[in-house]
This record gives C-alpha cells, sequence and structure tokens, in this order.
C-alpha cells in the first residue's frame, strides 16, 4: 500500500519535471530585519541601554518601520552580544497613581509604611 503512494508520487514527480531526483527543501524564511537596520538596531540599544525588548521593539519600529515580537528582539540582542538588563526602580501605573496623590504626613496615613517598606525592598 505505502509502496503503491510512493510510486504513483515518483511517476508524477517524472510527468512533471522528467526526473526522480528528490525535490529541494526550502530553508527558513528571510530576517526581518537585515543590513542597515541592523546598525539601526544597535543605534536604539546603544542610545536607550536601559530599554526593555518591548520598548526596543517599539523604538525600532518607529525608526525603520518594521515590527518584531519581544522573543525576535531577545534573539536579535543575543546574537549582537548586547544584554537587555531590567530597569531596577520602576513604579506601577497604580501605584505611581497612589504615590503622586499621597499625603506625606507621616503620623496620618497607613500607605506611608506600605511605600517605604516597597521602595526598601531589594533583592
Amino acid at each position: 500500500m505505502w509502496l503503491q503512494a510512493i510510486f504513483q508520487k515518483l511517476l508524477k514527480q517524472y510527468k512533471e519535471t522528467g526526473n526522480i531526483h528528490p525535490r529541494p527543501q526550502f530553508g527558513s524564511p528571510e530576517p526581518k530585519i537585515k543590513g542597515e537596520q541592523l546598525i539601526d538596531l544597535i543605534e536604539i540599544i546603544e542610545t536607550h541601554n536601559d530599554a526593555t525588548l518591548a520598548e526596543l521593539c517599539d523604538l525600532l519600529e518607529e525608526k525603520v518601520q518594521v515590527r518584531v515580537s519581544r522573543a525576535t528582539m531577545g534573539r536579535l540582542t543575543q546574537k549582537l552580544n548586547y544584554t537587555v538588563k531590567k530597569k531596577l526602580f520602576t513604579l506601577r501605573k497604580n501605584q505611581v497613581k497612589k504615590f503622586k496623590n499621597s499625603e506625606w504626613n507621616f503620623g496620618q496615613s497607613s500607605e506611608i509604611s506600605e511605600y517605604t517598606t516597597w521602595f526598601f525592598w531589594t533583592n
């Protein structure tokens, strides 16, 4: 049964191409970022050395009009031997809003203890 399928496939290929040699395999897709765009990416990484991968994706899209995923950006930075470190001190949006709206009267608000412990927390 499987032998008959292989024979039919080879016969069809012979009729179409004139030979029964294996067909060429397709390679991987072309990279999205190449040449001059890689140079632009290096400039972006060097000027924004504290940017996250997502921010680098946005900056690259602004400069060369090509959108890549965070995973692709991570692979590109690894190939270029750049490390993208996380920012050491960032506040979440709701924490920033609370921080801006809170009053700094130490005896009156219980929110102060949350912020003082959060600000001095380290790994």
